[in-house]
């Protein structure tokens, strides 16, 4: 009979967090839509990879040679941050349109779509090298895809937090309703940060305890999984709080946008 691991314990301890949360996100998706600036698409996200990822690892308790669930469990892991900072530039697009209302410290809609290209491009090579290390059967060695992959997201990382820097500053000239948002996504910064050099760490650092698979279970629980348990739940608490957005709100602001930049130009 196998016996239970710390490790294991941490995995069900996600199980019992996402599970329930996947729930919540996926009616709190539902209620906003689909849109691109509505972030909580990307928690259902999140809530499906930890819950793959924990199934994955736990099973590996039946079939403890199996290079496939080790793989797909390290891939899951390393991809995980993609979500997250999805997450938080639709949210903080969300606040940006109401501030371009104003044209006050508003950024182009085009600053958001950018955005998303090196998260999803960094979410598609941290894939792509974790089944490259899979098949090198070394899960000590990050291939340099994923090491790539991680550098795309602290260049997202980086500019997402100049943003934050400067929505926070102009959130006064938000709508009433959008300023706790606002507040949540600074509040929510540090933790996202402690998140992101775990993953820096794991690709980089040249110590086996930031490896999710044979690491230090103590500094994933404490740099990772409740991080994103922190995160997930902001996100979770103000969505509950935001007014829903009419379907052609974003075909309205985008001809507003277009207005102010006509008018500024």
């Amino acid at each position: 009979m196998a016996v239970l691991t710390f490790r294991d314990g941490v995995m069900i301890l996600e199980l019992i967090f996402y599970t329930p949360a996947l729930v919540l996100s996926i009616w709190l998706t539902a209620r906003h839509g689909l849109w691109r600036r509505s972030g909580f698409i990307f928690l259902v996200l999140l809530a499906l990879v930890r819950i793959n990822g924990a199934c994955m690892l736990l099973a590996t308790l039946l079939h403890p040679d199996s290079i496939v669930l080790y793989t797909g469990a390290g891939i899951l892991n390393s991809i995980a941050l993609s979500p997250l900072l999805l997450s938080t530039i639709g949210l903080l697009g969300r606040v940006n349109d109401s501030l371009r209302y104003t044209e006050k410290g508003a950024f182009s809609p085009r600053t958001f779509r950018l955005l998303s290209i090196p998260t999803v491009t960094g979410l598609g090579l941290c894939v792509a090298g974790g089944t490259l290390t899979g098949i090198s059967g070394d899960p000590t060695n990050v291939h340099i895809t994923t090491k790539i992959g991680v550098i795309l997201f602290v260049v997202a990382f980086a500019v997402i937090s100049f943003i934050t820097a400067i929505t926070y500053h102009n959130l006064s000239y938000a709508e009433a309703g959008e300023r706790q948002l606002g507040r949540i996504v600074a509040v929510s910064a540090p933790f996202l940060i402690v998140r992101t050099v775990y993953s820096v760490l794991g690709a980089f650092a040249n110590n086996l305890k930031f490896n999710i698979l044979i690491g230090s279970m103590t500094i994933y629980l404490c740099m990772a999984v409740l991080e994103e348990f922190a995160i997930f739940v902001l996100f979770l608490a103000v969505g509950f709080t935001l007014r829903v957005i009419p379907k052609d709100y974003e075909a309205t602001d985008t001809e507003i946008a277009s207005n102010i930049c006509a008018t500024e130009g």
